[in-house]
């Protein structure tokens, strides 16, 4: 089987609610999935708002966040997140 490999982020921002999130995303105002992303998953559970992205490559997972997603997140109320990435073996 060949596998579909990428670059994968994961952000969890603590107490964050899903309306910071939509606010984020009307600041973005994407009319389709960026360049490069393959993925874009957003929920909310008992410890705030999460979401999981899975990207091409991590090229352009920087050049996203360094052109769009940076100055979206600074102008938005939503509370400071941690941030994990990791190598993807397989995307289905």
């Amino acid at each position: 089987m060949e596998h579909t490999s990428g670059f994968g982020v994961y952000f969890m921002f603590p107490g964050g609610t899903l309306e910071q999130y939509d606010a984020v995303n009307d600041a973005l105002a994407l009319t389709e999935m960026p360049e490069g992303m393959l993925t874009h998953v957003a929920w909310k559970n008992e410890y705030g708002l999460n979401v999981s992205e899975v990207w091409e490559s991590k090229e352009s997972w920087e050049a996203f966040k360094k052109d769009r997603l940076d100055k979206a997140l600074g102008d938005s109320d939503l509370p400071k997140g941690d941030i994990t990435l990791f190598d993807v073996h397989n995307v289905m």
